[in-house]
């Protein structure tokens, strides 16, 4: 009897985790990870990365792959084919509503309260900016932690990739 207990014990431990991997869709993989997955009508609040949610113990279930989120079918689709209703109505101190992007491009993250000073561009890097400490902040996307944009008007870029750092070095 012990026997048999052990094997059920081992079975379900071992053999269903590689059972429910062979469920996953397309653009989808099995993990022990978060509550949270990427999903459309959620991403800029809360993500695979991002999730409020905590946990005891892992949740073995499929995830979107990265650069995708679930639609409203459940289905894992590219992050950029993400419904555009998925904007938030946003009212401003000044009463006019105006539509805030939930997703960000790549190498950048939402946040509720960016400083246009100092710039995250490169030229910070070796510029000095008499910044005012007293300036509003608004809400938008920025460069994640790690990367720099080479203009204002450009992506987000790795440091290291920044021409002010000069050639790289062997």
């Amino acid at each position: 009897m012990y026997s048999i207990c052990v094997f059920y014990y081992l079975f379900f431990l071992y053999c269903l985790p590689t059972l429910e991997a062979g469920k996953c869709g397309d653009d989808e993989f099995f993990f022990c990870g978060p509550e949270c997955d990427n999903e459309c009508s959620t991403l800029h609040e809360m993500n695979r990365t991002n999730c409020p949610i905590l946990n005891i113990v892992c949740n073995e279930k499929c995830y979107c792959e990265d650069g995708y989120a679930r639609d409203d079918e459940g289905q894992c689709i590219p992050i950029e084919e993400c419904p555009s209703s998925y904007y938030r109505q946003v009212r401003s101190p000044k009463s006019h509503i105006h539509r805030e992007p939930l997703l960000c491009p790549p190498n950048e993250e939402y946040a509720r309260c960016k400083r246009s000073c100092p710039p995250d561009t490169c030229k910070s890097l070796v510029a000095f900016y008499d910044c005012d400490s007293e300036e509003k902040c608004a809400s938008g996307c920025l460069c994640k932690s790690g990367f720099l944009r080479k203009n204002a008007k450009g992506p987000c870029t790795p440091i290291r990739e920044c021409p002010e750092l000069g050639p790289p070095r062997d």
